[in-house]
Parts: structure tokens; sequence; C-alpha cells
């Protein structure tokens, strides 16, 4: 993805060895990146499975940390953060899907409120079931 200008949001990815879920993931947040002109980063945590290797089939920024013992969530967003180029930045897990649309009320809700210092989504888990 390239733009004239800053994107408007960077996408941080946050991935260790999500094979199984990057793929739709990326799909999601590719999808919602080219509504609002924006960039997805994927900052890998040195996965050891296929995660990278379907990541470099989509059109995102790739970054990896060298040592596996430099990773933790915390650290992930800050490689990410060092890379983005877009006025917002939004992380998302590598197991995750963003709901179409979703980015775009976000940044119109922090457009039209300068009071906001951010927007959160709700998490709907499909894969536990608890009370």
């Amino acid at each position: 993805m390239s733009y004239e200008h800053e994107p408007q949001v960077s996408i941080l990815m946050k991935a260790l060895n999500e094979e199984q879920h990057i793929r739709d993931c990326l799909i999601s947040a590719v999808r919602e990146a080219t509504a609002v002109k924006g960039e997805v980063i994927l900052v890998d945590s040195v996965s050891t499975d296929r995660t990278v290797e379907i990541a470099m089939k989509f059109p995102v920024r790739v970054v990896q940390f060298l040592d596996p013992l430099d990773r933790s969530c915390a650290a992930a967003v800050q490689l990410g953060y060092q890379y983005a180029r877009g006025h917002y930045v939004y992380v998302l897990d590598g197991d995750m899907i963003l709901q179409p649309g979703f980015l775009r009320h976000a940044l119109n809700l922090l457009c039209r409120d300068a009071k906001l210092a951010g927007v959160a989504g709700r998490l709907i888990d499909s894969q536990v079931h608890n009370a």
C-alpha cells in the first residue's frame, strides 16, 4: 500500500505462531486499512511456523524481532510503533478479526471529538465459552 500522504491509521498486528489465524486476520486488517487509507504492520515475535510466510503474500510491512528473548506484548507494540507512519495507531492481535467498518467509525468519532484520546471496540471471543 502506498499513499501520497501519511496513512490515516497504522494497524499494528502482533503475532507469534499464528499460522492458523493470520490469514483471516490479515484479510480483515487489509480491508479496513484500504477503506481508511491506512497501513498494516505485522510485528512478528520470531514465529517458528508459517506466520511470516503467509503475511508476505499480503500488502503489509513485516517486522520481526531478532532475538526471541526480546519479545513481549508491550515490546511488539513498541517495535510496530517505530515503523508506524499513521496519524492514529490501532493494535490488533494476530488471532483477531476486525469487523467491517469499525475503523471508519472509530476514526470519524476521533475526528469529530478532540476530547477523545482513543476508541475501543467490543471483543467477541468465539473460541472461549464460559460464565
